[in-house]
């Protein structure tokens, strides 16, 4: 979590990794908020679990290719309230 910056509300951050994987195939990126995040690779959605809601899963399947270096990139975001 977040509570080390001291931010419980009105914030926003990114991650950013580059990956790559020995065999090929359909990946499913899974990502859980209370209010937004979004999962992108290589610039393309894959996972959208944004918008303002309570506690919720939200998934995506990006096919891989083998020894591909890919980018990608996690959006998170909360606002104030409960989000229901």
């Amino acid at each position: 979590g977040l509570s080390g910056l001291g931010a419980t509300s009105n914030f926003a951050c990114e991650a950013s990794a580059r990956f790559s994987v020995a065999q090929g195939g359909d990946a499913t990126f899974y990502t859980t908020s209370d209010d937004g995040s979004a999962i992108y690779i290589d610039g393309g959605l894959v996972s959208d679990n944004d918008g303002y809601h309570g506690m919720r899963e939200g998934s995506g399947t990006f096919a891989l290719e083998a020894c591909q270096p890919w980018g990608s990139r996690k959006i998170t975001g909360a606002s104030v309230g409960t989000g229901d």
